[in-house]
């Protein structure tokens, strides 16, 4: 899908490719704030903000070895907090985080 960086899309979808690895909300903060600034890097060539309701999807690609033989991976519920907070705010492209009405969150191998 191709976005125009001026307008959003009217009944549409966003979809972003994060390129790092999740990061835990109990991370230290310089990692949090790595991800943030990437998030937030990458919906920069966006010019607008979102002002209604959102529904995200997270899909997180992963090998299954890392999941399930060491603890080497935060857990799916924990890395929401940090992506939320890159999407929010002054150089985000929601407003708060109180926007999503919500989350679908998983991993796959």
């Amino acid at each position: 899908m191709t976005l125009d960086p001026k307008e959003p899309p009217e009944f549409g979808e966003i979809m972003f490719s994060l390129p790092v690895a999740p990061v835990s909300q109990q991370a230290g903060s310089a990692a949090k704030q790595k991800l943030v600034a990437e998030v937030r890097r990458i919906a920069s060539p966006l010019e607008y903000i979102l002002d209604g309701e959102v529904q995200i999807e997270i899909q997180w690609l992963i090998h299954e070895r890392l999941r399930w033989e060491t603890d080497a991976s935060p857990d799916v519920d924990n890395i929401l907090k940090p992506l939320l907070d890159g999407l929010c705010g002054r150089n985000g492209i929601l407003i708060d985080d109180c926007q999503v009405q919500s989350i679908t969150a998983f991993w796959c191998d």
